[in-house]
């Protein structure tokens, strides 16, 4: 059990449209097994129950009522504006991020702390489950990375860019000003975990499986498309692009590495949706403008999907049977649950 010595943790949950999941993810923060926790939940003008349920849970929890702050937009601006207005209101030393549909183990602040005391780093990662509804992924961390290490990865997407289950040093937002762009909520992750992990000193990880990240919920905003949530992702990767376009050679091509992944992503998406050949227009234009060289670092599979895109119609097809291919894969594998 922790002491009200050791660091003071922030936890920020926006809520929006998630009666269903709300008192299972607050109860999961209530339960913490460490006291020195402050809750800020923002409002951000759901239309649902959500914020009755949550106030009905609190009440099972008196000894936790004096440290949750419950913030009311005055109307919805979005999941990232949602995380800006927590973190300006945090008071704790370091933040965590958690989002309403999703929940976290009874130690997972206490072990993310633990780990934070023993190694003095800015920011630390806890390993995930990834639930889907008809199975459960591992989502790992690497290990022994610096910070920059940890940084390169995160531009070419070759490690998690989520910004929820990770200890952070609340004084990293602050003294650099790391914000999600208001009325940006796709690629919001993308846009601020690069920032902190370039300003970050030292960083660590906690093997175990502290988060659960519940992909089961069909109306969280990642799992809607449209023409300005492409829009907005794409806005997304040009702050950071722009961020590290003069930070050096490294840092460029792992933007433009990055860059690529994301066009493959909207050339499988376009291929996925109804009248989605927006997101390929975009992608499309986008490739044109890419160092040819870059594609050679990428697997054969994505350069396959380069491969078909030429044709809006023929990448439809190869995305659709490559996808089903794919979560045949992912279901056999051994890292799976």
């Amino acid at each position: 059990m922790a002491s009200n010595q050791e660091p003071k943790v922030s936890i920020c949950t926006p809520i929006y449209g998630v009666e269903k999941y709300i008192e299972r993810c607050a109860r999961s923060l209530f339960e913490q097994t460490y006291t020195n926790i402050e809750y800020i939940f923002v409002n951000d003008c759901t239309k649902d129950n959500s914020i009755d349920i949550l106030l009905k849970t609190i009440q099972s929890y008196p000894s936790r009522k004096s440290q949750i702050r419950i913030i009311n937009h005055d109307k919805n601006c979005g999941l990232g504006c949602a995380r800006n207005t927590a973190i300006a209101a945090a008071t704790g030393d370091f933040i965590m991020h958690v989002d309403s549909d999703d929940y976290i183990e009874r130690i997972t602040i206490e072990e993310c702390v633990k780990k934070q005391i023993e190694t003095e780093a800015d920011i630390v990662s806890c390993n995930a489950l990834k639930h889907r509804t008809d199975f459960t992924e591992k989502m790992q961390h690497t290990e022994h990375l610096s910070p920059k290490e940890y940084c390169l990865n995160v531009l070419q997407r070759n490690a998690h860019v989520c910004i929820w289950g990770r200890l952070i040093r609340t004084a990293l937002y602050k003294n650099n000003n790391i914000h999600v762009e208001p009325g940006i909520n796709m690629g919001e992750d993308y846009q601020v975990i690069g920032k902190l992990f370039f300003y970050s000193h030292k960083t660590a990880i906690v093997n175990n499986f502290l988060y659960h990240y519940d992909c089961t919920n069909i109306g969280s905003y990642s799992n809607l498309y449209s023409k300005s949530k492409q829009q907005q992702s794409w806005r997304s990767f040009d702050i950071v692009k722009i961020f590290f376009e003069n930070k050096g050679e490294e840092f460029t091509e792992a933007t433009s590495i990055g860059e690529l992944k994301i066009i493959i992503s909207h050339f499988i998406i376009s291929g996925k949706i109804p009248d989605g050949k927006y997101y390929y227009i975009e992608a499309r234009r986008r490739l044109k403008d890419l160092d040819n060289n870059i594609r050679k670092k990428e697997s054969i599979a994505k350069r396959l999907v380069l491969f078909f895109s030429f044709n809006y119609q023929i990448m439809k097809v190869y995305t659709r049977f490559s996808g089903s291919i794919n979560i045949a894969i992912k279901k056999n594998k051994k890292q799976l649950l």
